[in-house]
């Protein structure tokens, strides 16, 4: 039996197959929801272009992608052949493997920062399009940068190893070598370089959790304020008031985004903590944790994809409401005209106002349509998910 196979047996596992297996499925996904959001915004110049929003989402995805394939994906693949179940590669492969994932490991929570600071830049502090491209290149650069010296930093220290059912920082390699009296050198970790790198890896995951959160609450909250003044605020004109009829739903939209990353990130870091508290405490490793960590942390590209689709659904879900309520309030109206006719009596001295009646319930109709139309020449042009545009406050 495999060294690193028989100590998750002597740790009481039952099927250590599915330690290796069970991350690739949800790996899939994520790559597949990545692909897509990278994919949603390369085919359109103006997400491409001018969309700061769009272009983050796709410096997200990316890194997604790395983690998800060389972490997730590959799994046991890379580690030194006949040390674990499934293994194929050597150390090189393992070093590989693990500095890519360690790329998307502190990098992914890192761009969920730099997307709570668009939104409160744009929507808090008002600031231009152009003076958030400007400062775009930061918000791309810290996630990689950050990444990138963790996972050099690694190799430096030969930190990287077979971990769990993947390549990423070890306790020791081979097993037991760090143990005193123990024949065997450590080629990799023996040092106290695991728990650098992993305090490292919570401090990065609970700094970002609560940048998302308190930066979606101040967002929230401004939202808010804004929202309640336009209350007050008395539009000129119909269309004007169209376009604002439903602004508290966008502000709720926001907060629901905000919740969801913050959800993602508890979910991504939750259960590794608990595995790693589980094993100071009784010095054992857990099938059913480690069967969880498997499921959920490869899922990030997936949960990306769900929150940047929510527009879209939510969107599709209101135009089909909105043509529903439209086509029962139209199908009434003719009801209405077809009686006025029904009842029109050429000897009637009502006759102008019977006719007036029907030419303003068919102008109603007509505008009724109108302003559906136009709203949907609005979506078809919108380029970002503004909440609504705040320049009508200092108007």
């Amino acid at each position: 039996m495999e060294p690193w196979t028989k100590y998750f047996v002597d740790s009481g596992f039952q099927n250590v197959k599915s330690l290796v297996i069970v991350p690739k499925v949800p790996a899939i996904l994520s790559i597949g929801g990545s692909v897509y959001i990278i994919q949603d915004t390369l085919r359109n110049p103006n997400k491409r272009t001018k969309s700061t929003y769009h272009r983050l989402m796709v410096g997200l995805s990316i890194l997604d992608i790395i983690f998800s394939f060389s972490y997730c994906f590959l799994s046991s693949w890379p580690m030194p052949k006949g040390y674990f179940i499934m293994a194929a590669g050597s150390l090189a492969t393992c070093d590989a493997s693990a500095f890519f994932s360690t790329i998307g490991i502190f990098g992914v929570p890192l761009y969920n920062c730099s997307l709570a600071t668009y939104y409160l830049l744009q929507l808090k502090y008002n600031w231009s399009d152009r003076k958030i491209k400007a400062f775009e290149k930061w918000l791309h650069f810290l996630p990689w940068f950050v990444g990138l010296g963790a996972a050099i930093s690694g190799l430096c220290f030969n930190a990287f190893g077979p971990f769990l059912s993947s390549c990423w920082v070890t306790y020791s390699y081979p097993i037991g070598c760090e143990l005193n009296g123990s024949p065997e050198k450590c080629l990799r970790g023996g040092t106290s370089t695991k728990s650098y790198f992993w305090y490292g890896y919570i401090l990065n995951y609970f700094f970002s959790l609560c940048y998302v959160s308190i930066s979606m609450t101040m967002v929230y909250r401004t939202v808010l304020q804004l929202e309640r003044k336009l209350d007050d605020h008395r539009f000129s004109s119909l269309s004007s008031y169209q376009r604002q009829h439903d602004h508290r739903k966008r502000s709720r939209r926001v907060l629901l985004q905000g919740i969801l990353y913050s959800v993602a990130l508890i979910l991504l870091i939750i259960f590794p903590i608990i595995t790693t508290l589980y094993w100071q405490v009784t010095g054992m490793s857990s099938q059913v944790l480690a069967t969880l960590i498997g499921i959920v942390n490869p899922l990030q590209g997936f949960f990306n994809f769900l929150v940047y689709s929510i527009p879209v659904f939510q969107k599709c879900f209101e135009k089909g409401q909105q043509r529903k309520n439209q086509a029962e309030k139209n199908m009434i109206l003719r009801k209405i005209i077809k009686a006025e006719q029904n009842n029109h009596d050429p000897g009637n001295d009502n006759e102008c106002e019977s006719t007036d009646s029907i030419l303003e319930l068919e102008l109603e109709l007509d505008n009724d349509a109108y302003l559906l139309k136009g709203q949907e020449e609005e979506e078809k042009e919108e380029i970002i998910p503004r909440v609504f545009n705040i320049s009508l406050m200092t108007a």
